[in-house]
């Protein structure tokens, strides 16, 4: 397995991750972006990944609550730093509208 292939795995185990704490994103462009041939050979997938982040959201959306959300933020801030983490929070589209019995009106990425 090349190293880029190696690296393509960590970075889809992440988002999967994430999605299991249903915090998504526009992952194929994400990934696209992450992984373009304009990447330098010696740039580190996760320096580009910090660096897009702190740029643009790829439509990360949640249909948790900021709060609820902390731990998916706290897994993303393992691999881009509390500050990009941080910054991502503040342009994430959460439901902080709240959920009424239980219920959200948000959509998931699968139903739009």
């Amino acid at each position: 397995m090349s190293q880029e292939e190696a690296d393509r795995r960590e970075l889809n185990s992440l988002l999967d991750e994430l999605e299991q704490r249903q915090l998504y994103c526009n992952r194929g462009q994400l990934t696209e972006i992450v992984f373009s041939p304009v990447r330098r050979s010696d740039e580190r997938w996760t320096d580009r990944l910090q660096w897009l982040l702190m740029t643009d959201a790829f439509g990360f959306c949640s249909p948790l609550s900021r709060d609820a959300g902390a731990r998916a933020l706290a897994i993303l801030a393992g691999y881009t730093g509390q500050e990009v983490a941080e910054h991502l929070a503040t342009v994430i589209v959460w439901n902080d509208a709240g959920v009424v019995a239980g219920m959200s009106s948000f959509p998931r990425p699968h139903e739009e």
